[in-house]
């Protein structure tokens, strides 16, 4: 039960993140936020879910096998919304998303921002985020970690 409670926490952590990046793109500035790349702009469905020890690469957790289920719509306006389904729970969030290079930017509406590496083939996208925390051995600490995505572009 531990580790449902870690899974927990993080995934909890996580899908704040990317649905927070979910907004109608409201800009208080008044700057013009550019527009994503085609390829980009769809619905995707996470294939892939995992956190990797930074300290130890080997060791990986796969958060779809504990019933994990991502998605994330993203828009030509750059706005995107995602939906994470964990233990029956439902979170959904709204932000915008910004690319610069294979660098993916998902800023909320709280100005939390997440910043991920991605690689774009087609219909498949991986997302890699450097500077993430798991607590891996259950030891009440969370360890330097990495969330590697690799998602599905669906038709509807």
């Amino acid at each position: 039960m531990d580790v449902m409670k870690s899974f927990s926490k993080v995934l909890l952590l996580v899908l704040a993140v990317f649905l927070a990046a979910c907004s109608s793109g409201n800009d208080p500035d008044n700057t013009t936020i550019p527009e994503v790349p085609d390829g980009l702009v769809g619905y995707w469905i996470g294939s892939n879910f995992f956190y990797i020890n930074q300290a130890d690469t080997t060791e990986r957790v796969d958060l779809a096998e504990f019933g994990v289920v991502f998605s994330i719509i993203v828009n030509p306006d750059s706005s995107y919304s995602s939906t994470t389904l964990f233990l029956g729970q439902t979170i959904e969030e709204e932000g915008t998303i910004s690319i610069s290079q294979d660098i993916l930017t998902f800023t909320q509406p709280s100005d939390q921002v997440r910043i991920g590496k991605f690689t774009l083939d087609g219909t498949a996208m991986d997302i890699r985020f450097e500077e993430e925390a798991f607590d891996f051995n259950q030891d009440g600490i969370d360890d330097p970690a990495i969330l590697d995505i690799t998602m599905e572009k669906q038709t509807r």
